[in-house]
């Protein structure tokens, strides 16, 4: 019996002497980081190496900032730690990095402190280039963004400058610069802007880029000219590319106080109408509306058709003169073309016939 026991007692020794506790912390160096030894700031994804050893074996190392774990974390030699400013404030942070054994233990390296600076992380903006549109699509056309870390572009747009931005489309192609829209109103005041965002969800917004529809292109009605008790009536082309239509005008008023629409056209080379049935001793005025798709208008100046005889004058004063065409000017005078001693001549007049010039 005695050997027996003695048997068992050394049995039990030898067991306990296997499993004595390890309770050797690992060591722990950081080795690099940038800025770590400058006066330099850092940015962004920042890489801290380190080197850490056991006694038996090293489980993991693990980022510390502030006193909080990042949960960043290397198994593996040798070791790095991605660590990614974009998410501290702008300002020092305390750096450690914690070392665990495979029992357990723990080390902390001493404390780096590094600078965080992500002023000059945000991408750089882009701008809306030109915004054209047809009848049926606008096309949004703007520069392309050269940074490295680009993740999406943003459309966005507001019906006012200092309001409220919507998002109209998200982007993920950094060379795609172009988009059409098919649902769109130019008569509505829009601004439109492009949005930069990059991987670290920092974002730049480009300048604003106005849209309003112009009104249609003016255009001007010549002076009138009364024959054969009619009123030729004729104005410029408008070669606007969302032209409607022409609207033509009269009235017994200078104003054109009770107008009555007297001829209306789509067709945009039409550019000439006849006034028939004048009387003698009649004055009206006309004016020329120009209508786009988008119901915009723009008015032409205001002229007068008159079949009074305004003045009866005699040019020449030589054997032979011959008058063969009077033409209404702009300065509402006259320009007479004839002939004179047998040679072609060109007399000036005022509104009421008198000379002012001749060749």
């Amino acid at each position: 019996m005695k050997k027996t026991v003695l048997l068992i007692t050394l049995l039990v020794g030898f067991a306990c002497l296997d499993k004595q506790e390890d309770i050797t912390p690992p060591t722990v160096t950081i080795t690099f980081s940038t800025g770590m030894d400058t006066t330099d700031s850092v940015s962004e994804v920042v890489s801290i190496t380190c080197m850490s050893s056991d006694n038996e074996e090293v489980e993991k190392v693990e980022l510390w900032v502030d006193g909080v774990s990042t949960g960043v974390t290397d198994e593996t030699e040798p070791y790095s730690l991605d660590w990614n400013t974009t998410t501290y404030d702008d300002g020092s942070h305390t750096i450690v990095v914690r070392s665990y054994d495979t029992s357990d233990n723990t080390t902390d390296s001493d404390p780096i402190t590094l600078t965080v600076n992500n002023s000059g992380s945000y991408p750089q903006s882009v701008s809306i280039t030109s915004i054209t549109y047809t009848l049926t699509e606008m096309t949004i056309t703007w520069n392309q963004s050269t940074d490295g870390d680009f993740d999406h572009y943003e459309l966005l747009v507001s019906e006012s400058v200092e309001g409220e931005k919507s998002l109209l489309l998200e982007i993920t192609e950094q060379n795609e610069t172009t988009y059409i829209l098919n649902e769109f109103d130019p008569t509505q005041s829009r601004w439109y802007w492009v949005n930069v965002v990059d991987v670290f969800e920092y974002s730049t917004v480009g300048s604003e880029y106005y849209v309003l529809d112009d009104n249609p292109t003016q255009v001007e009605l010549y002076p009138i000219t009364y024959e054969n008790n009619s009123f030729h009536i004729s104005w410029s082309q408008n070669n606007d590319y969302d032209f409607s239509s022409y609207k033509l005008y009269e009235s017994t008023s200078e104003d054109m106080n009770n107008q009555n629409l007297i001829f209306e056209t789509v067709e945009q080379t039409v550019d000439t109408y006849l006034v028939t049935d004048i009387g003698t001793d009649e004055i009206k005025y006309y004016q020329v509306f120009v209508e786009d798709i988008w119901e915009l208008q723009s008015v032409s100046n205001i002229q007068y058709g008159s079949s009074y005889t305004l003045f009866v004058k005699t040019f020449g004063g030589s054997d032979y003169a011959v008058g063969y065409s009077v033409q209404k000017i702009n300065d509402n005078g006259y320009i007479i073309v004839g002939v004179k001693d047998w040679r072609g001549c060109l007399i000036k007049t005022d509104i009421n016939g008198n000379e002012e010039w001749n060749q």
